[in-house]
Order: structure tokens, then sequence, then C-alpha cells
């Protein structure tokens, strides 16, 4: 992430833990992401708020996280070859 995406992100993890509310908890979720080895991956994920008891505010945020990168690779390449069907001239 870079320093704009990470002061972002964490200021909407705060607000989710003051509020108890997401926009992302319903949505699977689908962003670039960089491995430690440098490798540049397709990541999916879910967020979770965990509440202990009555109290409103949540105590944790957890993420299933997997590596979607085939997928969406497959994606982009159906993608393209819509594309490229379409922009063929259609047979007499």
């Amino acid at each position: 992430m870079s320093e704009a995406e990470t002061e972002n992100h964490g200021g909407t993890a705060h607000e989710t833990m003051r509020t108890g509310r997401t926009k992302y908890g319903d949505q699977l979720l689908e962003v670039p992401a960089l491995h430690r080895d440098g490798r540049t991956l397709s990541i999916a994920f879910t967020v979770s708020l965990l509440f202990e008891g009555a109290d409103p505010a949540p105590v944790a945020i957890a993420a299933v996280i997997r590596d979607d990168t085939e997928r969406w690779q497959e994606r982009r390449r159906l993608r393209a070859e819509i594309a490229a069907l379409r922009a063929e001239p259609a047979s007499p």
C-alpha cells in the first residue's frame, strides 16, 4: 500500500471500530497486492466485525484473504477475447 492508502486505511478502520459499521461487510473485495517477495498479486477478501456482549462497538476486525491472481488473470483474458470478437467485422 502506498503511504496515502495506508493513511486512508487506518482512518477507515478507526471509524469502523468507533461506529461498529462498515460498508464492506457484505462484499467480496478484490484489490492488487504486493507479496513480501515482490510479486504482484490479486487478492480477494471479506471482512467481519467481531463483537463481545451487548457492546455496539466491535472488539476486532477479521479478514479472510485469498490469492485470487489466477482467476483475475482468466477474467482479464476473457474480457480481452470478448472485446476482440466484438471488434471483428461480422461475417456475411
